[in-house]
């Protein structure tokens, strides 16, 4: 599995500077490709808060050439993992509709046990 997703993921970053006039930096693939992991074990785990901690590393990536192409998660599909992981907390699915609710702000959210992100 993360052998697909690295070749996924470097196909297409290497082929989107082709078409880009500023080509993604080592940094920024280094944390596309962890935001995906994130996804990817968020998913097998039922951890919506690892799934929310992807949305928001790739939320905080600036520039066009920072977002992920098709062929990676997209927002609105981590979201739906990151809903159906919280389906059975209560206090957990409300950060993750409030967290989808304001979209990329930049302050940080904190749930009732402490934890921030």
């Amino acid at each position: 599995m993360k052998n697909i997703i690295l070749a996924v993921v470097l196909s297409v970053l290497l082929i989107a500077p082709a078409a880009a006039q500023e080509a993604p930096t080592t940094a920024m693939m280094d944390q596309i490709v962890l935001s995906e992991k994130l996804i990817a074990i968020g998913k097998a785990r039922n951890d919506a808060l690892l799934i929310l901690a992807a949305i928001r590393l790739r939320s905080t990536l600036d520039g066009a050439n920072a977002e992920p192409g098709a062929e990676l998660t997209s927002r609105d599909d981590a979201f739906a993992a990151a809903r159906q992981a919280a389906a059975s907390d209560q206090a957990l699915a409300e950060i993750v509709k409030d967290v989808e609710a304001a979209g990329s702000r930049r302050m940080p959210i904190c749930a009732r046990n402490g934890v921030c992100y």
